[in-house]
């Protein structure tokens, strides 16, 4: 079993998520295996106690929020080992150009570098649970697809409202279900702060930069990183997000995770946080 005195940070995916069962699912595997991780939460008005959120530069604001959080991390207990999920890819790039001395590593998990891509093809799974359960919003979402111009607009918004409609659409998120039901289980036990926050999802979508400048060119002096894909993720794009993460990152190295989905670093909790740590040892 690997040992290891890293201290690390997650990013949870989304936007509109939280850490709370990463907290309980990974934080274990990770602490009883030597490693420090610490969890960071975005803004949102679901957690009054937590960073204020402000729907207005929403994604500005959240990345800030993960700043303060990391670089605490960074000058108590020197570079962080940074795991960033789906969406939180992007934060990870930005902390990458802003302050590569101070990161250990980067792991990516299924990451979402490609946001138009990968929102539509939450919309798209969406779409074919509704062509075999619901001919009218199946026709209602395939021309919200059909419409959506740019982050947020309106198509976007009206095409989400539709896709989390579907009861299903987080199976696909999933290819082990009791992981699944645990997690499920876990959130539900916390609460509401725990849910999905709608309107932190949409607020950072409308004010991520366009362009995201921030994915041109490489990122000098960036760390060791480590860019995980599940093997049935139908989410993420895996051809578009290498080619992204090779524009940005030289050497990067690329897996794939058997029997896993989009919430890969969920699935097989254990056998990731030893994975990730045996990669690590070795750099």
């Amino acid at each position: 079993m690997s040992k290891s005195k890293k201290s690390f940070l997650l990013v949870h995916g989304g936007p509109g998520m939280n850490s709370f069962a990463e907290e309980r699912m990974l934080g274990a595997a990770f602490q009883k295996r030597g490693a420090q991780i610490e969890f960071w939460n975005e803004p949102s008005r679901l957690r009054p106690n937590g960073c204020p959120f402000t729907a207005e530069n929403a994604f500005q604001n959240a990345f800030e929020s993960l700043e303060r959080q990391f670089l605490k991390l960074a000058h108590s207990n020197g570079p962080v080992d940074l795991i960033a999920l789906s969406f939180g890819s992007h934060y990870a790039v930005l902390l990458a150009r802003k302050y590569p001395t101070l990161l250990s590593s980067i792991s990516m998990i299924c990451p979402g570098l490609s946001l138009h891509t990968s929102c539509k093809n939450v919309l798209r799974v969406a779409l074919k649970d509704f062509q075999k359960s619901d001919v009218q919003k199946a026709k209602e979402l395939e021309e919200c697809i059909e419409m959506i111009r740019q982050l947020g607009d309106e198509s976007f918004l009206n095409g989400f409202t539709l896709a989390l409609q579907d009861p299903a659409l987080m199976t696909h998120y999933w290819h082990n279900q009791n992981s699944m039901m645990e997690w499920v289980g876990i959130l539900t036990s916390i609460g509401a702060e725990a849910g999905f926050d709608f309107e932190s999802f949409i607020s950072v979508l409308k004010s991520v930069p366009s362009p995201m400048a921030y994915l041109d060119g490489k990122v000098a002096d960036a760390p060791p990183v480590f860019v995980y894909f599940g093997e049935h993720d139908p989410i993420v794009s895996r051809d578009e997000e290498v080619q992204l993460v090779e524009q940005l990152f030289d050497h990067a190295k690329i897996m794939d995770l058997g029997q896993c989905s989009h919430f890969a670093h969920l699935e097989y909790s254990d056998h990731f946080a030893e994975t990730v740590l045996s990669l690590l040892s070795d750099t």
